[in-house]
């Protein structure tokens, strides 16, 4: 009777799942399927959850619907096994993302998984704010040129030097490039204190992609030794 129920709830997740994101009765299948093995694989709570794991990542352009199941099954994994280990809910990690990959600062979805887990590792999520802080920062990290990574390694080093959270450190790289490349009379004057040309850094960081990850070099050396 429990196998019947629980084969019925499938069969209910499934239609949801279709009616949910359009996707073909087949590719619904295929997809359960995929949350199925993922569940024989010791991920997620259910076959249930991960279905809904399934229809999130689709939703938020994770999942490709025509997936074979095997890289479902390894996509569905993957947000399951993140969300477990930042002891979060999975519509957030898929959130965070779905947002590194929109703003390149993943290259695909293993990637983004490796940069969070890799921040997890680090004490980032000590605060239980790096979902958050990648979510809100993307968009800017990659304006200063910076990779994943690279986001992580700076904000890594800050709090490390005593600041409180992820936040505040993200928040500060955006607000220097807010600054680095608004051609005040402050900012400038910021630059010259640092012994650099103002006009050819605010030109430099504007540009984005390497020269504004120099830039950004730049300036932090130039803060390093001056202080």
């Amino acid at each position: 009777v429990g196998g019947i129920q629980a084969g019925m709830q499938v069969e209910v997740r499934q239609d949801r799942l279709e009616a949910l994101t359009g996707v073909s009765e087949a590719d619904a299948r295929r997809l359960a399927l995929a949350a199925g093995e993922a569940y024989a694989s010791n991920f997620g709570a259910s076959i249930e959850s991960n279905m809904t794991t399934a229809r999130l990542g689709l939703q938020f352009g994770i999942l490709d619907p025509a997936a074979t199941t095997r890289d479902a099954q390894k996509t569905i994994q993957g947000l399951a096994g993140i969300a477990d280990v930042l002891e979060e809910d999975v519509k957030p990690t898929a959130t965070a993302v779905a947002t590194l990959l929109r703003t390149g600062l993943a290259k695909n979805a293993e990637e983004a998984y490796d940069i969070i887990a890799a921040g997890a590792r680090n004490g980032l999520n000590r605060n239980e704010d790096l979902l958050d802080t990648l979510t809100e920062y993307p968009v800017v990290l990659r304006k200063l040129g910076l990779s994943g990574s690279e986001s992580l390694g700076l904000i890594n080093q800050g709090l490390r030097a005593g600041a409180r959270n992820t936040d505040v450190l993200a928040d500060a790289l955006k607000e220097f490039q807010i600054r680095a490349t608004d051609g005040s009379d402050s900012s400038a004057s910021g630059f010259q204190r640092l012994g650099l040309d103002a006009e050819e850094m605010t030109a430099k960081i504007a540009r984005g992609g390497a020269d504004a990850r120099d830039g950004l070099d730049q300036v932090l050396r130039c803060l390093l030794y001056t202080s």
